[in-house]
C-alpha cells in the first residue's frame, strides 16, 4: 500500500525549525515576496550564526524566521510613513540592493536579488496591541512570544561597523560575492550625523546597534 501525501514547498523543509529566541543574528535571505494582505514584503531567512538574548539557548543555527516590512501608508501620519520607509531603506542597504548615493530618492528595485544575500538582523518578540494610553493616546503593546519580528530598523549589512559585535559564520561569508562586501568603514559614513560626516567620522561604530543617524528614508518601490 503506497503513501498518499500532500507535499509542501521546498522552503518549508529548512532544518532547525522556527526561530523563537530574540537576539542579533547573521542570516541568509532565502525568500522575498510581496504580501497583499499586509501591503508590504515578507523576508524569509535562515540563521547562520548569532547571539540570542537568552544565553542558555544553544540550538538556533539553521532556524528559519520571517519578518514583514510594510509599505508607507499615505492615510497615516508623517512619522508613521517615515518609519515604514526607513525600515525598507535599511533592508535595501543591508541586502546591497542600493548604494548610498541612492538614499533620499525614489528607487525601483528587484527584490528577488536579495535572495542569497547575507544580513545582520535584530529580532525581538512579536508585539501585541493591548490598549491605548489614556494620557498620550498612543497604542500600548506587550511581548507576544514565541513569535519574533524585526526590532525597529535593526537590519544591517554584514560589514556594517554597527554590527561588529554580532557573531558571524566566517565559512559562509566566503560565498558572498566580493561586489557585495564593504569592508572599508568609510562606506558607511552616510549613517553618521551631518556634522560627524563632514569630519569624516562614522558615528556608532562597533556598538552592535544602529547609529543615531540611520539611513534617510527612500521611497522604495518594488
Amino acid at each position: 500500500m503506497g503513501l498518499n501525501v500532500q507535499t509542501t514547498s521546498g522552503d518549508k523543509l529548512m532544518s532547525g525549525g522556527k526561530l523563537t529566541t530574540p537576539g542579533w543574528y547573521h542570516a541568509n535571505i532565502t525568500k522575498v515576496n510581496e504580501t497583499d494582505r499586509l501591503d508590504g514584503i515578507e523576508i524569509h531567512g535562515t540563521v547562520l550564526a548569532g547571539k540570542p538574548e537568552d544565553a542558555s539557548v544553544t540550538e538556533f543555527i539553521d532556524s528559519s524566521f520571517k519578518i514583514t516590512l510594510k509599505y508607507a501608508d499615505a492615510s497615516k501620519g508623517e512619522s508613521s510613513q517615515e518609519f515604514a520607509n526607513a525600515r525598507l531603506t535599511a533592508f535595501l542597504i543591508a541586502a546591497d540592493l542600493i548604494a548610498s548615493s541612492q538614499l533620499g530618492q525614489p528607487v525601483d528595485v528587484n527584490e528577488q536579488a536579495a535572495v542569497g544575500r547575507h544580513v545582520l538582523v535584530h529580532l525581538r518578540w512579536g508585539q501585541k496591541k493591548v490598549g491605548t494610553d489614556p494620557k498620550t493616546g498612543k497604542d500600548l503593546y506587550e511581548d507576544n512570544p514565541p513569535w519574533v519580528e524585526l526590532a525597529f530598523k535593526d537590519i544591517l549589512h554584514i560589514d556594517d561597523p554597527d554590527g561588529a559585535n554580532v557573531p558571524k559564520n566566517i565559512a559562509a561569508l566566503k560565498f558572498v560575492p566580493p561586489a557585495c562586501r564593504h569592508t572599508d568603514p568609510k562606506y558607511f559614513a552616510f549613517k553618521a550625523k551631518p556634522s560627524a560626516a563632514a569630519a569624516g567620522s562614522t558615528a556608532g561604530v562597533g556598538n552592535g546597534s544602529p547609529a543615531a543617524g540611520s539611513p534617510a528614508a527612500a521611497g522604495a518601490a518594488f
